[in-house]
């Protein structure tokens, strides 16, 4: 098949991801770093008991103010690969850590700098604004009521108007008037849905800590989109050749039971929640907070004109699949402005893998015909050029035993849906290295690059996946002898070149 398959343009975008609250050190005035220090109801740390602080050190500020790390030598193996992009984040919490306070020099010094070599090795950058971190003052987990609420604001901030909203706008503008002469593309809000879901529903990332809080989960999501519109204007307005899109995690939501009217009520409520609520809102304008279609709920309106065309692209950040079972009877879970049908077991303790194929350390299912249906789906949905902004597989053996079929066969179906119309315009990897995986730590291996976490120096080897990415980039894309490779990889006749 992938030999019928068009190669990729020259102007593809080949990258890999790395962010600052999962790869840099010394980042202590941000909620996570408070968050992977508590407990949880059973006693168990958040993040697993690892902090970003034990990672791979890509990058910090030294005593005297330098920047310090070991970005030199990873971005070194990035350019080595044949990559010409990178998808990085800035710091609010580092860049910003008192709310009326002045920016830290040395942190805008250390992100010039990243940028400065990026650009020096061929990578352009890809910038996230805010990838799931967030300063103290305006998240504290641990004292909440002294900081500004975070996504889902305090009490009395009406839905969309959080304080959270004009300060990351504010921050944006900024942000754009400092780098803009290095930055070409920008992403506000790294998987908004994601974020949301972590802090509100399911209590493993920076919250209170207490599952199914559908009420705030709500209210964050209609903050963030608000947020969003605010940040683009604001980007545009500093550098009016901006090209500002956003990361959507995209997941195929199917019914657990194909046949069964609840479950198909579930998957669909899910996958429009889920998958289209946000990208709804920042380009239609359509404001459907509840995803039931019908914008009739609160704070919901048809064409919002302070929430549409506030996109240039999209970023899909795509890694799997989900099965949703519905509940019974037709009951509903929710309260406030937000109730679901049902769930997707991946939300439940011990039954996903009874379901899924194939998975990952983290047993994530590999279900690469899902990058092929996201990517049609966001083409028929919304019209706009797209990057597939993060896809990746935790496979910590050595050697790497599935992360080489991995890339083949998701890149493929990238090709694939680029044949059948799709307007992609680049693949980013997660991740070039090891990353604090958030509530998972340490733990799981999503890199290209495998570093030695017991060296100081924090020295690398290749893994296979990393010499079967060169050589998709080397031949622009997966070729009919690449394929055959794959093939070879599924039926154990390959281990490694």
């Amino acid at each position: 098949m992938a030999g019928a398959l068009p190669r990729l343009p020259d102007d593809f975008l080949y990258g890999a991801c790395l962010n600052p609250g999962q790869n840099e050190t010394g980042l202590h005035n941000s909620d996570w770093w408070v968050w992977s220090h508590m407990k949880d109801f059973f006693g168990n740390a958040y993040g697993n008991g690892d902090t970003a602080d034990g990672g791979t050190d890509f990058a910090h500020v030294n005593p005297d103010g330098t920047p310090g790390g070991h970005f030199k030598e990873q971005l070194a193996a990035a350019k080595k690969m044949g990559m010409n992009s990178f998808t990085y984040s800035l710091d609010w919490s580092r860049i910003q850590p008192t709310r009326d306070g002045p920016y830290d020099p040395a942190a805008l010094r250390l992100y010039h700098a990243l940028f400065q070599e990026m650009l020096k090795d061929g990578l352009k950058p890809i910038i996230n604004i805010q990838h799931f971190v967030l300063p103290l003052w305006v998240y504290d987990p641990a004292h909440p009521d002294q900081s500004l609420g975070g996504w889902a604001g305090r009490g009395k901030d009406a839905p969309g108007s959080a304080p959270i909203v004009s300060a990351i706008a504010r921050f944006a503008g900024d942000m754009a008037k400092e780098y803009g002469k290095e930055i070409k593309f920008w992403i506000p809000i790294n998987e908004p849905m994601s974020d949301s879901v972590g802090r509100y529903f399911a209590g493993e990332f920076p919250g209170r800590g207490i599952p199914f809080d559908l009420h705030d989960e709500w209210k964050s999501v209609i903050n963030m989109a608000y947020a969003h519109a605010r940040m683009y204007d604001a980007i545009h307005a500093n550098e009016p050749d901006a090209q500002v899109g956003v990361a959507q995690h995209l997941r195929e939501y199917q019914p657990l039971r194909p046949g069964n009217a609840s479950d198909i009520a579930a998957a669909s409520q899910t996958a429009r929640y889920m998958n289209q609520v946000f990208l709804d809102a920042i380009t239609t304008g359509d404001a459907d907070w509840n995803g039931d279609g019908k914008l009739d709920g609160p704070a919901e309106g048809k064409a919002v004109p302070a929430l549409k065309n506030r996109a240039d692209w999209l970023g899909i950040n795509y890694y799997t699949r989900d099965k949703v079972v519905g509940f019974p009877f037709g009951l509903s879970l929710g309260w406030g402005g937000l109730k679901l049908r049902g769930l997707p077991i991946s939300e439940i303790p011990y039954i996903a893998h009874f379901f899924q194929g194939p998975a990952s350390d983290d047993s994530t299912e590999i279900y690469p015909q899902g990058m092929y249906d996201c990517l049609m789906w966001a083409q028929r949905q919304y019209h706009l050029p797209m990057m597939v902004t993060e896809n990746g597989i935790a496979d910590g053996a050595t050697p790497d035993k599935m992360r080489p079929k991995f890339i083949l066969d998701h890149v493929a179906e990238m090709q694939k849906a680029m044949k059948d119309g799709a307007n992609v315009m680049g693949y980013q990897h997660w991740a070039l290295t090891r990353t604090f995986e958030w509530q998972d730590g340490l733990q799981y291996d999503f890199g290209l690059l495998r570093v030695n976490m017991k060296d100081p120096n924090r020295s690398f080897t290749w893994t296979d996946g990393a010499k079967t990415y060169a050589e998709v980039i080397a031949a622009k894309g997966v070729t009919a002898g690449l394929e055959a490779q794959a093939q070879a990889l599924a039926a154990g006749q390959v281990k490694k070149r």
